[in-house]
């Protein structure tokens, strides 16, 4: 199990106030010396910054590319990895059509728009704004990969850890731990003997994870004055069978991700996640990227594994 990112959030300001900016990454960098210190490779350092339009000092529309650029180059001087800039909102269309020059102008920022939120529901205008954004993204470069570092979020929170999601909305400085640990259920089952032993095992297995990374944050965290907001203990993948997703839904018994029973192992799984205790934030779920999961993505290649199902197992 690997810590995919350890994110910062944190209002920059505008213009940049690099001293707010250091102040953190000296909290990042020193989270992931304690983590390491346990055991644990970390993977990236992040910062996520507030929607642009709600900072301290506004960013205008005409300027995000460049306030996108100047984060990206403070970043890289303060060894964190990548930014996120806070979400295009659903009532300002004007923020969805700079998103294509924001990632153009870069190569390790992210961001994303904000179409659906509990308190105001869903935006038709900011959907059809944000569809015409991706296909824009996808012309930024020859590949199309420009669309990795966007994501369009429904009824997702601040504080999410993982990117592109991730976003900062007010308050004090924070940070927030991501899990690459779709190998942790691959292990523990491989020895299980029933269900009932191997639910056991595996949250007891998230616990003293989840536990031991959440312990070593909350006491850099203290010592550098910023919040700790929790774990996103997700069972993201890597594409290698023995830290793939759908490995540990074949461990359940299931003759093939895609056949029957893979919707119940993937809700024992999801389950498991959920029963478990710790300070959580974000997603805590299943993730089925299939371009990113080496099992998944033979069973799609094979014809037995469909977009619906991935709907229906997330």
């Amino acid at each position: 199990m690997q810590v995919r990112a350890i994110t910062g959030f944190i209002d920059p300001g505008w213009p940049l106030e690099v001293k707010q900016i250091q102040a953190l990454a000296e909290a990042l960098t020193a989270c992931r010396q304690s983590l390491q210190d346990a055991g644990y490779e970390v993977q990236t350092l992040r910062l996520a910054t507030p929607p642009p339009s709600e900072m301290t000092h506004a960013v205008p529309f005409a300027d995000r590319p460049e306030f996108a650029r100047q984060l990206e180059a403070e970043c890289f001087v303060q060894g964190i990895d990548y930014a996120a800039l806070g979400p295009a909102l659903p009532d300002e269309l004007e923020a969805f059509e700079v998103i294509p020059r924001i990632l153009a102008a870069t190569e390790n920022i992210f961001t994303s728009a904000l179409l659906i939120d509990p308190a105001a529901g869903l935006s038709l205008q900011a959907a059809r704004s944000c569809a015409a954004a991706i296909q824009a993204n996808a012309r930024v470069r020859t590949d199309g990969f420009a669309n990795l570092r966007f994501a369009a979020l429904f009824n997702v929170p601040a504080g999410v850890p993982f990117f592109p999601a991730a976003y900062h909305r007010g308050g004090p400085p924070a940070l927030a731990i991501a899990t690459e640990a779709a190998d942790l259920p691959v292990l523990v089952l491989q020895d299980a003997t029933s269900l009932r032993g191997a639910r056991r095992s595996l949250i007891g297995a998230i616990e003293t994870q989840a536990t031991t990374l959440a312990h070593n944050a909350e006491r850099v965290s203290r010592e550098h004055n910023v919040r700790f907001l929790g774990v996103d203990f997700s069972f993201a993948p890597y594409p290698e069978s023995a830290r793939s997703l759908g490995t540990a839904i074949e461990a359940l018994g299931v003759p093939g991700v895609g056949r029957g029973g893979s919707a119940a192992a993937a809700a024992f799984l999801a389950d498991c996640l959920d029963r478990a205790v710790f300070p959580r934030v974000g997603f805590c779920g299943l993730f089925l990227p299939v371009l990113e999961d080496q099992v998944l993505a033979q069973r799609a290649a094979d014809g037995q594994l469909s977009l619906a199902d991935l709907l229906l197992y997330s």
